[in-house]
This record gives C-alpha cells, sequence and structure tokens, in this order.
C-alpha cells in the first residue's frame, strides 16, 4: 500500500515496511543484520553522506524494509517499495 513519497513513522518494536530515507531521528537504532551482517544495531541519522557512494551498511541515513528499530523513534519518506 505504500508507494515512494509517502512519510512512515518508525518507533521501537516495528518492522520497516519499505526501504526509507530517515528524515528525523530520535535515538533511532535499527537490526539490519540480515543485510549486512553486523551483530549491533546500527544508529540511524537524518545527516546527509558525504559520500554518495556508501556501501550498504555506512548509510545511516537509510531505513531498510523487512528491518526492525530496536529502540527510538524516527520519521522517513518511502524511496522504494517491493
Amino acid at each position: 500500500e505504500l508507494v515512494p513519497g509517502d512519510i512512515v513513522l518508525l518507533r521501537a518494536g516495528d518492522r520497516v515496511p519499505a526501504d526509507a530515507r530517515v528524515m528525523l531521528a530520535v535515538n533511532l537504532a535499527i537490526d539490519e543484520a540480515a543485510l549486512t551482517g553486523e551483530s549491533a544495531a546500527v544508529e540511524k541519522s537524518a545527516d546527509r553522506l558525504d559520500r554518495a557512494e556508501a556501501s550498504l551498511g555506512d548509510r545511516v541515513n537509510m531505513a531498510y524494509a523487512g528491518t526492525l528499530v530496536t529502540y527510538g523513534t524516527g520519521t522517513g519518506v518511502v524511496v522504494a517499495t517491493g
């Protein structure tokens, strides 16, 4: 039901519904172990990245579909679905 441009709210315990660019993050951390293999949750930020071609694990301003929000809250804009 989501399309690019939709705004999603992220809270602890939520599964991220679609790939989204983080616009606001308050102590937001997401478990991306299924994507990156990292054992610890990744702290997310709304800051712009310096490198345009950052690796998946270095994209701290992105939330990916199917990952779990471990703590904090945030808001993101959907950039991809499916």
